[in-house]
């Protein structure tokens, strides 16, 4: 490997926006994969007489680990593991399917820095144009705007949660004007009623939150 860190291998990923593989099953190094236009692979993405809807209060939400869906096999799931699970949550009545990642680093990145913030943005903004998302679920808001300390001494760095606030009005403010219905929740274990109001009332810009609290008396209702 190490022959190769000379400059004359790119370790980057190209990705063609116009162009979507077919399916999702891992092609064998040196296989070309079956590509289709991305106008094709969109054109079954609406049901006929089934309109999205962008009302929480219709949404019965599922949160996906796709790591976790190996079935007893082993390894980690992988999204064709997800598509096989589909058919299950459309027996229960699911009809909003929330993808979530395999883990988290626990660290805040510097959103006092211009070009990090743009950079999430930047992301979400793809997420939703190019990708087609219809939301998206930020975890533990108040990390990002209120808990930031220094991991040394536990001291709470006050620019850093003023920057965290400036970066979530920022992001929801681009979102919601790229896609107004674009459909943001907040997984936020305060109370304070800033997280769902407006960037221009001085709120976060969130649109619904997590009930926190009535989902964790509901697991230890269950444990008992």
């Amino acid at each position: 490997m190490l022959e190769t860190l000379d400059g004359t291998v790119s370790c980057s990923v190209i990705i063609d926006h116009d162009l979507v593989r077919r399916d999702f099953e891992s092609t064998p190094p040196g296989v070309q994969p079956d590509l289709i236009s991305a106008e094709e692979f969109w054109t079954t993405e609406f049901t006929s007489g089934l309109p999205v809807t962008t009302r929480i209060e219709d949404l019965i939400i599922y949160e996906l680990h796709v790591g976790s869906l190996r079935f007893g096999k082993d390894g980690v799931g992988n999204l064709s593991d997800a598509l096989s699970f589909l058919y299950h949550l459309v027996d229960l009545g699911v009809n909003a399917i929330e993808l979530l990642d395999n883990g988290s680093t626990g660290f805040t990145p510097r959103f006092w820095e211009e070009n990090v913030r743009q950079q999430f943005i930047s992301v979400a903004a793809f997420l939703i144009e190019e990708m087609h998302v219809d939301g998206l679920r930020v975890d533990l808001t108040q990390a990002i705007y209120r808990d930031n300390a220094l991991h040394a001494n536990g001291q709470s760095i006050h620019n850093a949660n003023i920057f965290g606030q400036k970066f979530l009005r920022e992001w929801s403010r681009t979102l919601h004007m790229i896609r107004p219905t674009t459909m943001l929740i907040a997984e936020d274990h305060t109370g304070w009623n800033a997280v769902t109001k407006s960037p221009v009332q001085g709120g976060l810009g969130f649109n619904p939150k997590w009930e926190i609290a009535s989902y964790h008396i509901f697991v230890v209702f269950v444990k008992q």
